[in-house]
Parts: structure tokens; C-alpha cells; sequence
């Protein structure tokens, strides 16, 4: 009988067990449900039963990285654009040999269609390239180069540095100074003599060369050659002036870029200033490689279609005497004659500039029409009789012979006479038969010997007649005389300006500098993931920032910086990994306690108060991935009992999410679906490609409603 009934006691004591586990079972299962109804109810829609709460998947890569065998690169796959952003984020880093396959997985967020791909040499130059992903594989390279596309980015740039010519960054000392707020720039290695020679003799046998647009954004500028009066090679162009002087290369001066001629910026005749405006390489400011070479740095170039100079004489713009060639090139046209200096190929892919002196009719000076009369500007009239008059544009005839009148200056020594007449420009008086001495009030009366200077002058300037001042005075036969011998009036002169024009020998061989596209050294720290929670499953109101944290892998790849951002929490929280409690100082582990505040406080979220972020360093766990990392805070207090609460699972609500994002949070109060617009679409939807869409949603904020 007493086995029985220990039988009969033990089955009921079992019975009553199991019927209490499915009370267990039924109350957690109907508290899971409640709160999945509590989250559908704040968030204004149907949670799928099937639905991840990820951004990312799991993919792969598999690229040939270009480059020397020789070398290993450090190799970035960025999860945001370098060239446009300041800081670059990647999701992966490896070194890899040139001419070897990365092959690595990685974690890839889901709207992403292509990469940036940064390749880095010893030297800290970096490549960029664009690399293709279909269906989580990244295995091809774009076809597009990096510099091209970067041309519909270029308004966005112009934020980030100011552009040369306001002068805000002319000193380039603080180039290559990463301490600089514009500083931080790769600057190009000087060329050698060698290197010079060889471009220099490639222009030189070349002729007849083409230019096509760079489209450069940033670009450092090196003086390669100017000829002057020394000029080597078929390039020969020697055109002299009227007052006897030469013009060659010497006078090709002011180098401009784009449609608009906007000068580089102090690099007038490949003269920069040595103490503002060439980088001093750590030398003596006076001597140092980068000073005798001649470099100089610009940013935020709208328009590289055309580079061209101002020629001395003239302020008429030159944009179609420029040739433009690439190392390659030259180096190619080097080994099949005899190979010439030093090659020019190599990391910094430069570009040659070369230009043509000319000044031709009809470009910087005058043309003539077909009875050989310069247009705009006829001098055949005799000088015997005042007939004609400068109206400050072209030579008149003389309408009212009334406004002829008789000169007299006296010099000192004796009155000089002379007839002329006024001009319908009452800036401008002309001389007739004679050339008067010209006087101001503030020069002493000249000396007798410069009158056969004066007489020689088409144009004299800055004229008293009585207590009228005249800018000009035009020497009409002087000016007969000219064109007679076969000069022309260089444009915007004022006729100061007489030369003998010749037409360009077509070789870009007068004035060459080299062109180098110029990067800054790109600051890449690993991508910061975002976990931010609810501490409540059944009163969330959804703003995601009762506890906010973010975490990012250290440039050693071993360890974790791990921040405390945001505290929106009224109950106390702990943050956790797996089953290790975050120690934000030595024996805290409160996140208010963290911040320094007190139980209850609210901190970055629009209300309470506002801290800075509190910042720990631990050890990187093995193996870890932060898309699938065991991030997770434990209430003391609410309706979550103690329990972990962790980044959210299919179809559950989603007390806690994972962004791979420098993620903004929504202020106290906000739900996520009123911060960001597309995070309900993405989140209700069941259609994957749709999805995949808007899976960026966390980069869109609605701005007024986030902090971070």
C-alpha cells in the first residue's frame, strides 16, 4: 500500500508540475503577445511574423587589387563615400599584395548597389575605386573611374574646403599639416631634373598636341619649363614690341583655369611666393625642394575645361594655345626614342600642361580689314588737319570743327606748341601735327631731354591742359606711323601697347607645368554601429533612447570603443554583452550613475539634462561581428522584471535595434516613426526587394527630431 500511495503521491505532484509549467508557459506566451500588441499599437502598423529587424547582410568579396607585386596595400571597403564625406567609415580592412585577391566576408547594408574601395599605399596614398554588389557578392569592378564621377558631387565639396582664390587657404605651409583645419593634404613628390628633361623634350618634338578636360577638383600645380629668351628645340617665337622690347615665354604670365580665367593663385610666371604660398617641407623657408620647385595647391574647381595665361602687354586672355599629356604618354614616346631623362610615371598620375605663346591678329591685338585698316580703329586720315578724334572706342571724324584747340605746355625751358582737339570722350585729348609735353599737378615740369621720348609715344598719359585733366593724350601721327610698319594695337590698352604680330609655331613648348590631382589624406576609422533600446515591452512609447549606445572597432582591429550616448530612462539600466556587464568607471555600471546624474534623469534626448558621452576601451571578443554581437540593457524596475532585453528578433517587437549607422536618435517623446519617415515602410514591409529600397532609412532623418 505505501508504494502505491508514494505512486499515487508522485504522479500527483507531477501532474500538478506540468500544470503549472503550461501556466507558466501560457503567461509568457501571453505577455510576448501583449507586448507585440503594446508595439503595433505605438508604431501605427502590423509587425510580419517573418520580418528581421536587420540592415545588413551577410556577403562576401573577391577583387584583384591593382598594383605593384612588390608592395602591400591596405585595402578599405567603405560603407560611405570618402571623396565626398570627411571622415571614412569602412566595414572591412585588410592588407593585401598587389595583383592578389581580397577575398574576405563581410557585413553589407542591404541598400547598398556599390562600394567605394580605397586602396592605400606605405606612403598613405589613396586610390579610390568604385567595386559592384549583386545579391551580396562584391566581385567586379566599376567602369567608371573615380575622377569622373566625382563631378556630379562637386557643389557638395565645396563646404568642406575653401576655395584657393578667396585666399582663406593661400599659405601652404599648413598643406600637409593634419592639425590644420585645411590641412592634411598628400603633396606630390618634386619632380627631378631628369623628369623635367624629359617632358620638356617631348613637347619639343611634338607638335600639334590636343587637350581633353581633367576635371579636376583639387590639383597642385608644379612649374616644369619656361623657355624665355633662351628657347630650345622647334619653339622659336621671338615678337617684338614697339618700344623695342621681346616678347617670348618670359611674358606669358598669370596662369588661369576655366571658362571664367580664374587665376592660380599666385603663380604668376611660375613665381609663387616663397613665404605664403609654397609648403616649406620642413626646411629652410628660403631653399627647401618644394620652395625651388615651384608647387601650388587648388581647391574647389569648378571648371577645368580650358587652362590658359594672360600675356604681359594684355589683359586679353589666352584659353586655346594649351596641350595637355599624360605620363604615360610621354614616358611611351621616351622608350621609342632612345629613352631620354628620367620616367615620369608613377603613384602621383600626373597630367603636362603645356602652352603656346602667341600673339596673333585678332586674338590679343587688333585685327586689320581687307583695305588694311585696323578695325575699330582707322588711321589712315592725314595729321595735317584735325579731322578725326578718338571717342575713346575708335577714331572719329569731326563733326564740329569748333572744338579744335591750339596747345601750350611749357617745360621749364621753353613753350612747346602744339594743336589738337577735344575729344566727344572728354578723358581723352588728341594731338594733331605736334606732340605736346605732358604735365601733372603733382610731377615736376620735365627735364628737356625726355621730349624725344614723349614724341615717340602713341599714347601719353595723365595730362593737365589749363585746369582740365586729361587721361590720354593720342599721338595720331605716331600712331600712322605704326600700323604703317606693320604693328597692331594690343586689345585693352589704350593704345599704350603696339606689336608686331606672329602667329603661334604650334609647339606647347614656351611655358609647361604638370598637374596633380590633389588628395588629402583620408582619416578611416571602422564603421560605428548603433544599439538603441526600449527598457519597457509593455509602456514603450518608441523613441528608442531609454538606453543608446555605440560601438566601434579601434585602428588596431583588437579592441572595442564602446560609448554611452543617450540615457532617455527613468528605471535604472545596465548595458550588457552577452552575460558581461559594461563597467563604465570603476564599479559603475548604471548608465544615469555613468553619466554622473541622478536615478531618473533623462540625459541627451531633449529633455533633463545634457552630458557629454562616456567612452570605455575593452577587449574585442573573439570572433566578434557587431551585426549579430549580443548587445543588451537589464532594467532594475518596470514590467521587464530584470530581464535582458536585447536587439529585437524576427517578428517580435522590436524593443531593441542594431544600426550600422553613426545613428541620430529621436528626442524624448518622438516615436522612430515620426524621426524617420521610412522606418514604418521598412519595417511593415514584406516584399524583400522593396525593402531593400528604404533599408537606408536610419541616414534620412527628419532633422528638429533627433539628437546625437
Amino acid at each position: 500500500m505505501k508504494k502505491y500511495l508514494l505512486n499515487g503521491i508522485a504522479a500527483l505532484t507531477l501532474g500538478l508540475s506540468i500544470t503549472s509549467c503550461m501556466k507558466e508557459f501560457n503567461v509568457e506566451e501571453q505577455r510576448e503577445q501583449q507586448a507585440l500588441n503594446n508595439a503595433e499599437q505605438a508604431l501605427g502598423f502590423r509587425i510580419p511574423e517573418d520580418q528581421a529587424w536587420t540592415m545588413t547582410t551577410k556577403g562576401s568579396i573577391n577583387l584583384t587589387i591593382p598594383g605593384n607585386s612588390n608592395e602591400t596595400y591596405t585595402v578599405y571597403v567603405y560603407a560611405n563615400d570618402p571623396t565626398t564625406d570627411g571622415t571614412a567609415y569602412y566595414l572591412l580592412k585588410q592588407t593585401v599584395k598587389g595583383g592578389d585577391n581580397l577575398v574576405a566576408e563581410l557585413e553589407i547594408p542591404d541598400y547598398k548597389k556599390s562600394f567605394v574601395v580605397g586602396i592605400a599605399d606605405s606612403d598613405g596614398l589613396i586610390s579610390f575605386k568604385y567595386a559592384n554588389v549583386k545579391d551580396g557578392v562584391i566581385d567586379t569592378w566599376a567602369e567608371v573611374a573615380r575622377t569622373r564621377a566625382i563631378a556630379s558631387t562637386r557643389s557638395n565639396q565645396g563646404a568642406d574646403y575653401p576655395a584657393t582664390s578667396t585666399g582663406i587657404n593661400a599659405n601652404a605651409n599648413e598643406w600637409a599639416d593634419p592639425d590644420k583645419e585645411f590641412g592634411g593634404w598628400i603633396v606630390p613628390t618634386p619632380l627631378t631634373d631628369d623628369q623635367k628633361l624629359r617632358v620638356r623634350m617631348y613637347f619639343q618634338a611634338n607638335p600639334n598636341l590636343g587637350y581633353q578636360d581633367p576635371e579636376l577638383r583639387h590639383f597642385f600645380v608644379q612649374q616644369v619649363y619656361k623657355g624665355g629668351s633662351a628657347q630650345a628645340g622647334s619653339s622659336s617665337e621671338n615678337i617684338t614690341a614697339a618700344n623695342g622690347s621681346v616678347y617670348n615665354s618670359n611674358n606669358m604670365n598669370l596662369l588661369t583655369v576655366g571658362a571664367n580665367h580664374q587665376h592660380i593663385n599666385n603663380y604668376n610666371a611660375g613665381d609663387c611666393s616663397v613665404s605664403n604660398n609654397v609648403l616649406d617641407n620642413g626646411g629652410n623657408v628660403n631653399d627647401g625642394p618644394y620652395h625651388s620647385d615651384k608647387i601650388m595647391l587648388m581647391v574647389n574647381i569648378d571648371d577645368t575645361s580650358c587652362f590658359g595665361y594672360h600675356e604681359t602687354g594684355s589683359s586679353n586672355h589666352h584659353d586655346n594655345k594649351a596641350a595637355l599629356v599624360s605620363a604615360a604618354t610621354i614616358d611611351a614616346w621616351a622608350a621609342e626614342n632612345g629613352n631620354p631623362g628620367e620616367a615620369v610615371t608613377d603613384k602621383w598620375n600626373r597630367s603636362f600642361l603645356g602652352f603656346d605663346l602667341a600673339i596673333a591678329e585678332g586674338e590679343q591685338a587688333y585685327a586689320k580689314d581687307d583695305a588694311g585698316n585696323v578695325i575699330y580703329a582707322t588711321y589712315d586720315q592725314a595729321a595735317e588737319s584735325p579731322k578725326y578724334a578718338w571717342d575713346g572706342e575708335k577714331i572719329v571724324e569731326i563733326a564740329d570743327p569748333t572744338k579744335y584747340y591750339p596747345i601750350e605746355y611749357y617745360d621749364g625751358y621753353k613753350t612747346i606748341m602744339g594743336c589738337g582737339w577735344l575729344t566727344t570722350n572728354t578723358n581723352f585729348y588728341v594731338a594733331a601735327d605736334k606732340v605736346t609735353l605732358p604735365q601733372t599737378v603733382s610731377m615736376n615740369r620735365a627735364q628737356a631731354s625726355t621730349i624725344s621720348t614723349i614724341q615717340n609715344a602713341p599714347v601719353l598719359k595723365d595730362v593737365m591742359v589749363g585746369d582740365t585733366y586729361y587721361q590720354s593724350i593720342i599721338n595720331l601721327p605716331r600712331i600712322k606711323q605704326l600700323v604703317e610698319n606693320g604693328y597692331l594695337p594690343v586689345k585693352d590698352k589704350s593704345l599704350t601697347e603696339w606689336v608686331k604680330v606672329g602667329k603661334s609655331d604650334g609647339y606647347f613648348t614656351d611655358w609647361i607645368v604638370t598637374l596633380t590631382e590633389g588628395k588629402r589624406q583620408t582619416k578611416s576609422e571602422a564603421l560605428i554601429w548603433s544599439y538603441a533600446f526600449e527598457d519597457s515591452n509593455l509602456k514603450s512609447d518608441y523613441d528608442m533612447n531609454d538606453v543608446v549606445i555605440k560601438v566601434q572597432e579601434t585602428a588596431d582591429q583588437q579592441h572595442l570603443k564602446v560609448t554611452l550616448a543617450a540615457a532617455g530612462c527613468q528605471y535604472d539600466n545596465v548595458v550588457y554583452l552577452g552575460e558581461t556587464a559594461i563597467e563604465w568607471q570603476e564599479g559603475v555600471t548604471e548608465v544615469h550613475e555613468a553619466f554622473g546624474v541622478g536615478k531618473g534623469v533623462m540625459v541627451n534626448t531633449g529633455r533633463g539634462v545634457d552630458a557629454n558621452p562616456v567612452t570605455i576601451t575593452i577587449d574585442k571578443p573573439v570572433n566578434y561581428d557587431p551585426a549579430t554581437a549580443d548587445w543588451s540593457i537589464v532594467p532594475s524596475g518596470g514590467d521587464s522584471k530584470d530581464q535582458h532585453i536585447g536587439i529585437a528578433e524576427t517578428g517580435k517587437n522590436p524593443c531593441g535595434i542594431r544600426i550600422p549607422y553613426d545613428w541620430a536618435w529621436p528626442i524624448e517623446r518622438t516615436n522612430i516613426c515620426n524621426a524617420y519617415n521610412d522606418f514604418a515602410t521598412w519595417a511593415a514591409e514584406v516584399n524583400e526587394a522593396t525593402r531593400k529600397d528604404v533599408s537606408d532609412w536610419y541616414e534620412r532623418p527628419t532633422s528638429n527630431l533627433v539628437r546625437k
